[in-house]
């Protein structure tokens, strides 16, 4: 809904403003000396995921009321997450923050995930009792019956005569117990944010205040533009200076009230337009001021919790450090996990890596230690699982949104992670009492409720046998007696082995595929493929390199793979019987180019025994664009290669032939080709890619298809080497294995888009000698499991094959 203005009243109406030009400094800004005419200032002093971290706020309170008192337009907003972290605050249900970010003065709280850590009654409660505004923008209560109330998307800032509209963002979803957010739905964040863009119209400054994380922040500015700036929260990024995304500035001030983070809107004066933003952190630490009111409430409620928290309930020699958990088992995880196990009397254990929040060090363990590093007061539930259930949990945990790390620390049962060589899960072996684990087995298993309900996505596959026997902390308390019984301190070793990751060994391969000569090495090449199983083979002149390389794209479209041929007999007869070999009862021959490239004799030859198509143009250009007919007719996206050299079109052609994208040639060294022209507008092609530099492909070729409509791209490196290894960055960012053919002459390459296509690999380049310094650097070190040299030695060295033949291993 659309909301109504707040008034602020302004902290130094009708003083001179100071000038808006600043030297960005972790301690603060240096002002010019003179002041600037003709425009306002408006100061926005930010935090974000506080934690419950309440010791540094009465610092943070006094600079912020200075910088304030200093300005003549301010506010005071935080980006979200101001619960969980400390004990003092989370077993009050968070009644400490708001009383003081209420005496602060805040203006608006993004909602973050961990607001709705203590559930929805203290959710509830906390914002009424709130004296400032709770905001998100895709946040949607869809069941009335919840305590929760509808948050408002935004709120408009009346600071005297200048208006700022804020509108906030929550984590999608959130990273919080699944019991906090029932019946509440989270939406895009892009498609939220653009519902409001009207409000851009009814203000002078328009902010997003946003929980979800630098990275989404820097994609909600590519994509939405009508923002002034974009403070942020959630991923705890410290940014010195606001980083300018697609024109708009994004903040963010750390974590666990360390910053305080200062924004200056320098606005002109008469129109209020935003002329620009600036902005620093301060740190709390070096800060020397305190505001004496909100220090008396933190003093308060530390005094009133210091009997409870002080209380000693072990000691410990090692420390229990949670550092290393996503890679293996720790110290802190496994006497988490060993609690849990000893309480609940299950079987196996589980916690899961996001709820160890901090580690604890050598000495004295307090109860105060065990409420910082589990603040959320999650409850145990004790679930009876098959062997086969616990082995999709182990993998989804290490799989899940990609992460590809560990995140489930363990009691009772061991687990070893087997991956590749990007670290992507193979499979999983799993141990208890020291056996695998019996697929059909059934397995007590106690967790925190948080995953146990589904929180991160985990789905724990079996029968709730006990919903609720405790919380996590009631258990650390039990388990840490059993040491005090025996005179014992709590020491761990910093990782016991109950979990590993181990790389799967590679069974790696270095070949060599070549002929006597270009024509051979294509029949060679063919080898590769099954017999009978191609609808085409291609026939393209292997004196000449254009109509072969477009060629190569249509290896998907028509199920084929390109054999050179002249009019040689013998070449067109061993390019015959593999054709015959290669193809299936109904396949046929694709010529490509005019009889100038591929002689009548050929396809006469060919026409004997198959259905012989040629398809051609008047030239070489008008070639490809009909190639690229045959390749995808529906083409909305193409290739853009030079027709002046060979190298870059080989590169690119066999991700090209995958996904059914053309590949037009170019042959204007100061635009684009009339043929390519034509045909990117009767096509209606909506993106171009070009791959290689200016030299290549000229710099007013993409201007001609920018002017056109058309979203240009160039993919490429300072040479043709450096180009083929940007084509594996952006197009085979996993791939293990390529092929490697010479850079400097043509022939080999030719034939080798269908092996490339086959297994998923790129066409990398070398010289014939040597490999290329950026080539060998990039590869040395790295894993790969097949490498495929194209030619013989005149064309990839037999010092290139030692190369690799000597890192097989």
């Amino acid at each position: 809904m659309r909301k109504g203005k707040k008034t602020l009243t302004s902290m130094m109406a009708g003083v001179l403003l100071a000038s808006s030009f600043f030297t960005f400094g972790s301690a603060g800004a240096v002002q010019a000396d003179e002041t600037q005419d003709g425009v306002k200032e408006l100061k926005v002093l930010h935090t974000n995921d506080i934690h419950a971290r309440i010791d540094p706020l009465g610092k943070a309170s006094a600079y912020i009321n200075e910088e304030r008192d200093n300005a003549e337009y301010s506010m005071y907003l935080d980006a979200g997450d101001m619960f969980s972290g400390n004990a003092v605050v989370d077993l009050l249900e968070g009644v400490p923050v708001v009383e003081i970010l209420n005496e602060m003065e805040l203006d608006a709280l993004a909602i973050g995930n961990h607001e709705f850590d203590y559930g929805q009654e203290a959710f509830a409660a906390r914002e009424s009792d709130s004296d400032f505004d709770w905001l998100s923008a895709n946040m949607e209560v869809v069941d009335t019956d919840i305590p929760i109330e509808q948050p408002d998307p935004y709120e408009i800032y009346e600071i005297d005569d200048v208006t700022v509209g804020v509108l906030s963002l929550t984590q999608n979803p959130p990273a919080t117990a699944p019991a906090g957010v029932v019946g509440i739905e989270f939406h895009d964040y892009v498609e939220s944010a653009l519902e409001y863009e009207y409000v851009r119209d009814e203000v002078d400054v328009y902010i997003a205040l946003t929980h979800i994380g630098f990275g989404a922040d820097q994609a909600l500015a590519e994509e939405v533009e009508f923002f002034d700036a974009i403070i942020g929260g959630h991923s705890h990024t410290v940014l010195d200076e606001p980083v300018m995304v697609n024109g708009t500035p994004v903040a963010q001030a750390g974590a666990n009230s360390e910053y305080v983070g200062n924004l200056t809107f320098t606005l002109d004066e008469d129109t209020h337009e935003v002329l620009g933003v600036e902005g620093f952190l301060q740190d709390t630490e070096s800060l020397t001021e305190t505001n004496e009111s909100v220090q008396a409430i933190i003093d308060h409620y530390n005094d009133e919790m210091d009997e409870l928290l002080s209380e000693v309930i072990g000691e410990t020699n090692t420390g229990l450090t949670r550092d290393g958990r996503y890679e293996m088992d720790v110290a802190l995880g496994n006497f988490w996990t060993d609690s849990l196990l000893y309480y609940g009397e299950g079987d196996i254990a589980f916690t899961n890596n996001g709820g160890i929040r901090d580690s604890i060090e050598p000495g004295e363990i307090t109860k105060g230690d065990i409420y910082t590093i589990e603040p959320f007061a999650n409850e145990l539930m004790i679930y009876e699982m098959t062997g086969e259930a616990l082995h999709d949990v182990i993998e989804f945990s290490y799989t899940r949104d990609g992460r590809n790390q560990i995140d489930l620390q363990t009691a009772g049962l061991e687990y070893t992670i087997h991956v590749d060589a990007q670290g992507n899960f193979l499979e999983a072996d799993l141990y208890f009492d020291g056996e695998e684990i019996g697929m059909d087995d059934t397995y007590t298993v106690v967790v925190p409720d948080f995953i146990g309900t589904g929180g991160s996505g985990y789905n724990f596959e079996g029968e709730v046998v006990e919903p609720a026997i405790g919380q996590i902390t009631t258990a650390m308390f039990s388990f840490a007696e059993t040491f005090e019984e025996n005179n014992e301190a709590i020491d761990y070793e910093t990782t016991e082995g109950r979990i590993s990751i181990e790389q799967q060994e590679m069974d790696r391969e270095v070949s060599r595929i070549a002929g006597e000569n270009r024509y051979e090495t294509s029949l060679a090449l063919a080898d590769e493929i099954e017999d009978g199983t191609l609808d085409h083979v291609i026939l393209a002149s292997g004196s000449d390199y254009p109509d072969a390389l477009a060629g190569g794209a249509l290896n998907q479209s028509l199920n084929g793979t390109v054999l050179l041929v002249n009019d040689n007999e013998n070449i067109m007869n061993a390019a015959k019987a593999k054709a015959e070999e290669l193809l299936n009862d109904n396949g046929s021959i694709v010529i490509l180019g005019g009889e100038a490239a591929v002689p009548a004799i050929v396809e006469e030859t060919f026409s004997e025994t198959f259905d012989v198509e040629r398809v051609y143009g008047e030239n070489r250009i008008e070639t490809s664009v009909a190639i690229a007919d045959h390749v995808n007719p529906d083409a909305t996206e193409m290739f853009v290669v030079s027709g002046f050299d060979f190298a870059d079109a080989m590169s690119i052609v066999p991700y090209a032939a995958e996904n059914e994208i053309p590949v037009l040639i170019n042959w204007d060294d100061e635009g684009l080709s009339d043929a390519l022209r034509v045909y990117a507008h009767e096509q209606g092609i909506q993106s171009a890619t070009v791959v290689g530099g200016p030299h290549a492909v000229p710099n007013g070729a993409l201007s001609e298809l920018a002017n056109m409509g058309v979203s240009v791209n160039r993919v490429h490196g300072e040479n043709r080497f450096e180009t083929a290894l940007a084509v594996k960055a952006a197009y085979y960012p996993e791939a293990t294995s390529f092929a490697l053919a010479n850079g400097q002459d043509f022939p080999d390459g030719l034939s080798a888009s269908r092996l490339a296509y086959d297994h998923e690999m790129p066409i990398l380049l070398t010289r014939q000698s040597h490999l290329p310094a950026n080539v060998e650097s990039y590869i040395e070190g790295k894993m790969f499991e097949n490498v495929f040299l194209l030619g013989g030695h005149a064309a990839v060295s037999e010092d290139i094959e030692a190369f690799f033949q000597a890192r097989k291993q």
